[in-house]
């Protein structure tokens, strides 16, 4: 007699993509590129629900969900506000009834609307709720590895290391 394995996904992904003006250029091209590749593989799976935004200083639009959203069209400019776009995708990620609940920034590190308390606030009230929150970083110099292995590593003394998996995605184009 054979076994046959199933798995039953039960999950909820809230894609948050900054475009506040330090993200202009390959940045945003990167950030654009991550959210369409996540957005699309994720929003195959029976089983998984969730959203994409994007973020400035005033705005938090949600352009769509996995499997139907408008990030290829997102321009950067503008402030810059990580604490109230986590607080706003805590809060659509609250009224899903899915068990397992991710919350995933793509930007650039640098945080200039919101205070470091307020971003570390903000994820751990949401880690409280198992809601996870993930940080990917899109930076546009292949040159400088280094530098962002230092920016993790400060974000991480500043109180960032809350954050569930950190993780730097370098650009490999020109």
């Amino acid at each position: 007699i054979g076994i046959e394995r199933r798995y039953y996904l039960d999950a909820y992904i809230g894609l948050v993509i900054d475009k506040s003006g330090s993200m202009r250029g390959k940045r945003m091209e990167l950030a654009r590129a991550y959210g369409t590749m996540v957005s699309e593989a994720a929003g195959r799976l029976p089983g998984v629900e969730g959203h994409v935004a994007t973020f400035d200083g005033k705005d938090y639009t949600v352009c769509g969900d996995l499997r139907r959203n408008s990030i290829a069209k997102a321009e950067a400019g503008g402030d810059n506000n990580d604490a109230g776009a986590i607080w706003q995708a805590v809060q659509l990620a609250r009224r899903s009834s899915k068990r397992h609940r991710l919350i995933i920034m793509v930007n650039d590190a640098e945080p200039t609307g919101s205070s470091v308390a307020a971003i570390r606030h903000v994820v751990e009230s949401a880690q409280r709720e198992n809601i996870i929150c993930a940080h990917t970083m899109a930076t546009e110099s292949r040159r400088k590895p280094l530098q962002s292995s230092r920016t993790v590593s400060r974000l991480a003394r500043r109180g960032m290391a809350s954050w569930q998996p950190m993780t730097v995605m370098m650009a490999t184009g020109t």
